[in-house]
């Protein structure tokens, strides 16, 4: 399972970045093929047994493909889709301090 990331834990404007399901439900999409997302964007939510999770973009780009229908059942871990990132090294922990 790649997610785009390399030795430096930097993303590859070249490789594309899997968003994976937090734990198995039903996920709700909130996003479609090549829309264009940005870092922290809510991309679809997963849901089980009254417990909602969003799951966000972990980088700007553009969504390359949805890999599951909308309402569909997940398993933790499964793909849901794949963003292209836009910037080089743009990913949500980089604008974190800690």
């Amino acid at each position: 399972m790649s997610n785009g990331s390399n030795s430096t834990g930097r993303v590859d404007s070249a490789d594309p970045v899997e968003v994976h399901a937090p734990f198995a439900g039903v996920v709700h999409l909130q996003v479609d093929p090549m829309q264009t997302v940005s870092v922290g964007d809510t991309v679809a939510v997963v849901e089980a047994v009254k417990l909602e999770a969003p799951v966000q973009a972990p980088c700007a780009g553009v969504v390359l493909n949805v890999d599951v229908e909308a309402f569909a059942d997940v398993t933790g871990g499964d793909r849901i889709m794949t963003i292209a990132p836009s910037t080089p090294g743009a990913t949500a922990e980089e604008g974190e301090d800690n």
